[in-house]
């Protein structure tokens, strides 16, 4: 008896899908039975990811004599994103800014960083892609088959320049 077996597949599509503002991608998955090549359908699963912009806050309040507390938030839906990371940049002229640092986002989307120097402020955040155990919870009642691996998309995002007050 002659039968293919494929372990691993990989599929890149590029140029074919538009952007969506907000929503899901929910793919469904049926393995076959090893050996027999029949469909398992009683293995099939629903792997959702949830689709959604991401934003980052910014503000500068002055520090000392020369610093500032640079602090905002980081958010994807309007929920607050743990995990990401935030690029401090800096300088005294708005068109001259230099990377200060960086900081981890809190679990609340929150972050904030001491610079020892600067008047404007520009901040970019990037978050990829993760987890989202919630969403199975939100969707069970609507999908035919057990949910797994649920995540959220990753993405990058810049405020604009701030002044410290």
């Amino acid at each position: 008896m002659f039968g293919a077996k494929l372990y691993s597949a990989t599929l890149t599509v590029n140029g074919v899908f538009s952007a969506v503002p907000v929503g899901a991608w929910i793919s469904f998955w049926t393995p076959y039975n090893p050996g027999v090549g029949t469909v398992n359908a009683a293995g099939t699963v629903a792997a959702p990811a949830a689709v959604a912009p991401g934003a980052v806050s910014v503000a500068a309040k002055k520090s000392g004599r020369l610093g500032a507390i640079v602090a905002g938030k980081v958010t994807q839906a309007g929920q607050g994103r743990g995990g990401a990371t935030v690029t401090i940049r800096g300088g005294a002229k708005p068109s001259a800014l230099k990377k200060l640092g960086s900081v981890k986002v809190k679990a609340n989307g929150a972050y904030s960083f001491k610079a020892k120097r600067g008047t404007f402020f520009k901040v970019t955040a990037v978050a990829t892609s993760a987890s989202a155990p919630p969403l199975c919870s939100a969707l069970a009642a609507a999908l035919p088959y057990p949910c797994v691996n649920p995540t959220t998309d990753g993405f990058v995002v810049q405020s604009k320049t701030v002044k410290k007050k």
